[in-house]
């Protein structure tokens, strides 16, 4: 319901009035829904994107450090037992991928999903209304 604003808040009944900002506030309510829901969608498709890319760096990257594992333990085991020379190059593909997997997590941790701006907004409006009402109780009193 649209009150016209040619008509003083003052002169319109009570009624009237709240039900006009009941509906306003309905309305507002599904506005900021709206927005939080989008927030979130585009949120969680850049953690999607994430998370494939992520996925699929460690798949490849997983392929390549095997081919290259195995030739760096038969160029190694040249110069000393086959075991210690696996062993070694074992040990410093552990490394590398604890380095992989502390860089995906960061980049996952930066991922807010947070709808900080509709948050915003319910404050905002929250504030607005309790205005308003402070403004209508304060021209029926000093109308009567």
């Amino acid at each position: 319901m649209k009150i016209a604003k040619e008509i003083p808040l003052e002169n319109l009944p009570t009624k009237m009035l709240l039900k006009s900002l009941a509906q306003d506030g309905q309305d507002l309510l599904l506005n900021e829904v709206r927005l939080m829901k989008a927030e979130l969608k585009e949120e969680a498709q850049k953690a999607a994107a994430g998370a494939g890319m992520l996925a699929g760096g460690a798949l490849l990257a997983n392929t390549a450090l095997l081919v290259c594992a195995v030739a760096v333990i038969l160029l190694l085991a040249e110069t000393m037992a086959t075991w210690a020379a696996a062993l070694l190059t074992g040990g410093v593909l552990l490394v590398m991928g604890a380095l992989l997997a502390v860089a995906g997590i960061q980049v996952l941790k930066k991922v807010d999903l947070t709808p900080d701006d509709a948050i915003d907004s319910l404050k905002e409006d929250a504030q607005c209304a309790k205005q308003t009402l402070r403004d209508m109780q304060s021209r029926r009193e000093e109308a009567t």
